[in-house]
């Protein structure tokens, strides 16, 4: 585990516990990428990427262009992956597109979904960005079930009080870490 210093006079060095990778903010159009990063003190949601769909033209034409637009945001990703890794929390916390909630004005995660998972955060005030609540899904891929697994065991120990599990698929409940019923 990568020790990381705060750019805040705190009593205890914040640090990266733990991290998701490629969720999507839950919005109607043109939905962005975020890493959300879980600190010994917050979570930061870091914008890693805009996925833009293109509309028009032919099938074919929106296809190439959908693939085109697709590789340079994941190598927008990347790139942004390889700065945030030399970053302090508190670095990440400052970018531009990034939300930062300290643990206690999280009042509710709520995982739901029926073929996705969905991850709702309830915040207790407005944040940066004009958030009161962020709606995060994971979606299919080649990691699927291991981000899904992953969800699970980071929300489970860095947030089991606040936690509300809702899921509606059994496979879903599984990969969660849940027995279904």
């Amino acid at each position: 585990m990568k020790e990381y210093t705060s750019g805040e006079n705190t009593q205890e060095t914040e640090r990266i516990l733990e991290s998701l990778v490629d969720v999507t903010l839950h919005k109607s159009w043109r939905p962005p990428t975020y890493d959300i990063y879980f600190t010994n003190q917050r979570v930061i949601f870091a914008k890693i990427a805009d996925y833009i769909y293109p509309a028009g033209g032919t099938e074919l034409i929106t296809s190439i262009m959908s693939t085109i637009g697709e590789a340079a945001e994941k190598h927008k990703a990347k790139e942004k992956r390889v700065a945030y890794a030399k970053m302090t929390p508190q670095e990440i916390a400052d970018a531009k597109d990034s939300v930062s909630v300290f643990y206690d004005e999280i009042t509710s995660v709520v995982v739901k979904g029926k073929r996705l998972p969905e991850i709702e955060f309830t915040f207790s005030r407005k944040q940066k960005l004009g958030w009161e609540k962020a709606e995060f899904i994971i979606y299919g891929g080649p990691n699927f079930d291991q981000t899904v697994k992953s969800a699970g065991q980071i929300l489970r120990r860095i947030l089991p009080n606040k936690l509300i599990i809702q899921l509606q698929s059994p496979k879903l409940l599984a990969l969660f870490g849940i027995p279904p019923p």
